[in-house]
């Protein structure tokens, strides 16, 4: 019925609120089961719903999450579709009566998609598999705030939004009713490419909120050296399933892929083509020099491939890899890996699998970057990416219907590397700094960043150092840096990316293990801990919210309030900040607005009586009468121990 989208980026992280109000039009009280879309790179870290009048919160625990669909039966297949590879399932464990509204509000995380300084942003608003799409209300807010100046904001497909620009922010708002919700919500924006280097952001968070001992300092920086003229040498090898999974349009578009990418090699490269089913089979014994006669030779060759004999994954690497032996120490080695992923012989299981190409890879002594491309619409992810994030590569997934745009976003990255086999050192730390991911640093290739999160126990100037190998030659880049030795509220999200990555890099090691061995089981339960504790989901914990239906009228809400925004927003010269009381209280309440550097401005304060909907008015000035200056403003609500921030952008 009514769909509330509120996004706050900061430096292409994402943090994602949506509200979503439903109706049980059945004549009968009835449990909901709660699916949502969510996106690849993002982490759920709240879920919250109300039934009956009453707030609950998840909380997230071991175990793997339900499905949407009973045991025994099938899900819709528009359904299928809309939820995607990583769907979030949650059983609402109290019934909601007829004709009453159920509404559940999720919070995530993301890291955005980033290339040549374009920035893009999805939410899934499209309802066509519903029988009647319309809502009685979309309502969106997003922000954009960063360190580099804004050149540009569009959010596609309504033309009924207001978008302001201003230097380093930028706002989209849309509000509309009745309104038939068939795409999603798309916004893309562009950043300036002067002056690239890198940023770091940080914060202290109070000692009581860490759940460890590995400081409390959080900071995240943002690398993009300004890029030269000078062009690595590269080795590619183009790996090619074509066994009967591939079957019909799947191959022909992995086939398309191939050809897109030896057409548009770079001068000096060297390539060969490997091609495999139960055997494998070559193009050239070794790797060939790009040029007119070798491209359309091996355009020939992939042409006249047919899908034929069973999958041999391991049988395909173990004559792709050993190719690599005779390339130049100083140029970067790179594997295209296009299959839908399901081994069906030869190695079967991930961990033999991914132990297996690490084996030949470091008999090659050679440094061989793999890059798994997913093609079709049933592809085995997990596996690739575990292949790929063994060998400092990335691994994507591109559906029949969206191949052309995610095959050139993929390939324009990886074919001008900048940056191999990244080191990072940190010189002033005295071992302040720690537990820095990802770990190994990723390969830096032309247009893209590379983030980076770790932890320190106090503020102090540190100067960044990554170290790599370029054109054979080692290259580093060195950047100051500044850690905060205050808590910026605008910066608590940094506790959630930091616990995202690390579980990213215990999950890497985990899958190459036996699961059944000692080591395995302990990495299992130290993933589970920090998931659990950071409240980031993963794959091995849930949302669980069991509830005895006979006390659930006597259970009080886990958050004493929750804010619901400001409005207007942007806003000049007030807005109007409204929360909403969930639990019996009374007395007053602090609210506190700070600029982007963390500093106090203005406190405002506000009597309460109880449960209901409350609202502040900031006049946007400070706590002398001056009228504040354009930017982004944090709003942080506090009663007791509990806290909630926001943001808010004034704009003139």
């Amino acid at each position: 019925q009514q769909c509330d989208v509120n996004v706050q980026i900061s430096n292409q992280v994402a943090i994602t609120v949506t509200t979503l109000k439903y109706i049980n039009q059945s004549e009968s009280a009835t449990q909901t089961v709660f699916g949502f879309p969510l996106p690849m790179e993002s982490s759920a870290t709240a879920l919250s719903w109300k039934v009956n009048g009453l707030w609950y919160n998840a909380v997230i625990e071991p175990g793997s999450q339900g499905s949407v669909t009973p045991p025994g039966t099938s899900m819709n297949p528009s359904l299928d579709a809309h939820l995607g590879k990583t769907p979030l399932f949650f059983n609402i464990p109290q019934f909601a009566p007829p004709n009453t509204e159920v509404i559940v509000q999720l919070t995530y995380v993301e890291l955005l998609s980033y290339s040549n300084g374009n920035v893009s942003y999805s939410y899934p608003s499209d309802y066509d598999y519903f029988e009647n799409p319309t809502l009685d209300s979309l309502n969106v807010s997003i922000l954009v705030t960063g360190s580099r100046q804004i050149t540009s904001l569009n959010l596609t497909g309504f033309p009924g939004a207001v978008v302001t620009i201003d230097s380093s922010t930028a706002g989209a708002t849309l509000n509309l009713n009745n309104f038939t919700s068939t795409v999603n919500i798309e916004v893309n924006y562009s950043l300036a490419m002067q002056n690239l280097g890198a940023d770091t952001f940080s914060t202290l968070i109070d000692h009581s909120n860490v759940p460890d001992d590995l400081g409390d300092g959080f900071f995240m920086s943002v690398v993009e050296p300004q890029p030269s003229g000078n062009v690595i040498q590269k080795y590619f090898t183009f790996m090619l399933d074509r066994s009967n999974n591939m079957f019909g349009t799947t191959l022909q578009q992995a086939k398309n892929a191939a050809i897109y990418m030896i057409s548009n090699l770079n001068p000096g490269d060297y390539f060969n083509v490997v091609d495999f089913s139960t055997a494998a089979g070559t193009f050239a014994v070794n790797h060939v020099p790009y040029n007119e006669q070798n491209r359309d030779l091996a355009i020939c060759y992939i042409t006249n491939l047919d899908a034929q004999g069973l999958c041999n994954i391991s049988g395909a690497f173990d004559t792709a890899v050993p190719q690599f032996i005779s390339a130049p120490a100083n140029a970067a080695n790179i594997i295209v890996f296009l299959t839908n992923g399901f081994p069906t012989v030869g190695i079967l299981t991930t961990p033999e699998l991914v132990t297996h190409i690490n084996n030949l890879v470091q008999e090659t002594e050679r440094n061989v970057n793999i890059f798994s491309f997913g093609v079709g619409n049933n592809v085995a992810f997990q596996l690739l990416s575990q292949i790929s994030a063994a060998n400092q590569g990335i691994a994507v997934s591109a559906g029949i219907n969206d191949l052309q745009s995610i095959l050139i976003d993929f390939y324009t990255n990886i074919r001008n590397p900048i940056l191999l086999d990244a080191v990072l050192t940190v010189v002033g730390s005295v071992g302040n700094i720690g537990e820095i991911y990802p770990n190994p640093l990723p390969n830096l290739y032309l247009g893209n960043q590379m983030i980076v999160c770790g932890r320190y126990h106090a503020g102090q100037t540190i100067t960044l150092g990554i170290e790599g190998y370029a054109l054979g030659s080692q290259v580093t880049y060195s950047y100051e840096s500044k850690l905060n030795n205050a808590p910026l509220p605008q910066y608590v999200f940094l506790m959630k990316i930091w616990a995202k990555l690390k579980i990213e890099y215990l999950m890497n090691q985990y899958y190459q293990l036996d699961p059944y061995s000692t080591e395995a089981i302990v990495l299992h339960d130290q993933i589970v801990q920090i998931s659990v504790d950071y409240g980031v989901l993963c794959s091995f914990t849930s949302f669980t919210g069991e509830t005895d239906i006979e006390d659930e009228l006597a259970i009080v809400p886990l958050k004493p309030f929750k804010l619901r925004g400001n409005y207007p927003n942007p806003f000049n010269p007030e807005t109007s900040i409204s929360f909403e009381v969930l639990s019996p209280l009374h007395g007053s309440f602090s609210l506190k607005i700070y600029n982007l550097r963390g500093q106090l401005i203005r406190t405002l304060h506000v009597t309460v009586n109880g449960m209901g909907v409350y609202q502040i008015v900031w006049d946007g000035k400070d706590e002398l009468g001056n009228s504040a200056a354009s930017g982004v403003y944090y709003y942080s609500l506090e009663s007791g121990s509990f806290q909630s921030t926001a943001k808010m952008l004034l704009m003139k």
